[in-house]
């Protein structure tokens, strides 16, 4: 009857280890990690996500991404501060904005956001004319010093003109009864001149001066920087596939989205951006050259502190990450 005791204690205690191993193995199973909730609007830079996405890049460099549409950069700007959303595509005006009300980095220049340009009604000739009419721009924003250095070419300055708050998407059918000019991006330059408006300034230099970028809450390119790695790697297949097929690249977006080009406002003047590219771009810091990211982050953020619209030190040596950038 002893033997049988001790038989039975020696079953149960084997049992017993094998349900401990089986949970420990259990416990030590991770979930799977939550996608990176990246934003995106209609906006020809930003379809880099969704090539990425269709030709499978995220999945082949092992991170989960779901883009999520905005209607409007200000609503995206908003859930990104509130932390709703993990990243996105956002002008570099706005990436200082919004860092002064919570940690982010900006770790890739996507694109540079195209030729910015004015447009007005047809019977202004050049921007001596403006001296007097109303402009329509978001306030507060990169636009608005691109504004500024457009009057400064005519010796004006702000206080010449009306400056109107209004979107870039509102502009065209604006014209000329709430504004008599406007600032624009692609797909809305292309719009307003089917319109019949007036091309009346454009410079790929000062466009240059509002790059986007790829920008990450601080917290997830802390804690998660092999996701990061793996979302600009794919990013950076995406945007030279972009650049060498620009036509299949076009098919396979007009396929995703539903739309067809002329709609989803592929211009062509939207330059991408790699990964060498981005090298050379964060090399000089801080940067004298208007090459340089620190260059063109400064000088957006003189004039956005000149507004008042920061008025707390911001360190670009955090908010700019360029780690990422390495093999």
């Amino acid at each position: 009857m002893r033997y049988r005791r001790v038989w039975v204690r020696a079953v149960l205690a084997g049992v017993l280890v094998v349900l401990l191993t089986a949970c420990a193995g259990q416990q030590a199973t991770p979930a799977p990690a939550a996608p990176l909730r990246f934003a995106w609007t209609y906006r020809e830079g930003d379809y880099t996500l969704l090539l990425a996405q269709q030709m499978g890049l995220f999945q082949r460099y092992g991170v989960n991404v779901e883009p999520v549409l905005y209607d409007s950069y200000s609503q995206a700007r908003a859930d990104m501060v509130a932390e709703v959303i993990d990243g996105g595509i956002f002008p570099i005006g706005d990436l200082l904005l919004m860092a002064s009300k919570t940690d982010l980095q900006g770790v890739f220049i996507s694109d540079n956001g195209g030729i910015a340009a004015v447009v007005a009604a047809a019977e202004i000739g050049n921007v001596r004319d403006l001296r007097g009419k109303r402009i329509g721009v978001t306030l507060h924003t990169s636009s608005e010093m691109f504004i500024s250095y457009m009057l400064e070419t005519a010796g004006l300055t702000s206080r010449d003109v009306a400056l109107i708050e209004m979107k870039p998407q509102d502009v065209p059918a604006s014209i000329p009864e709430v504004v008599d000019a406007g600032f624009v991006v692609e797909p809305y330059t292309s719009q307003a001149m089917r319109q019949g408006l007036r091309l009346l300034y454009s410079s790929e230099r000062y466009g240059s001066l509002l790059p986007n970028l790829i920008v990450f809450r601080q917290r997830v390119v802390q804690e998660q920087p092999q996701r990061v790695r793996a979302f600009v790697r794919a990013w950076n297949e995406a945007a030279a596939y972009r650049i060498a097929h620009p036509q299949e690249a076009s098919a396979i977006l007009e396929q995703v989205t539903g739309r067809p080009a002329r709609e989803l406002g592929l211009s062509g003047t939207v330059t991408f951006y790699t990964l060498e590219d981005n090298r050379r771009f964060f090399a000089e810091n801080p940067g004298l050259d208007p090459g340089s990211i620190y260059y063109v982050a400064q000088r957006n953020l003189y004039f956005l502190t000149s507004l008042g619209d920061i008025s707390q030190p911001l360190d670009l040596n955090t908010l700019l990450n360029p780690s990422f950038l390495q093999e």
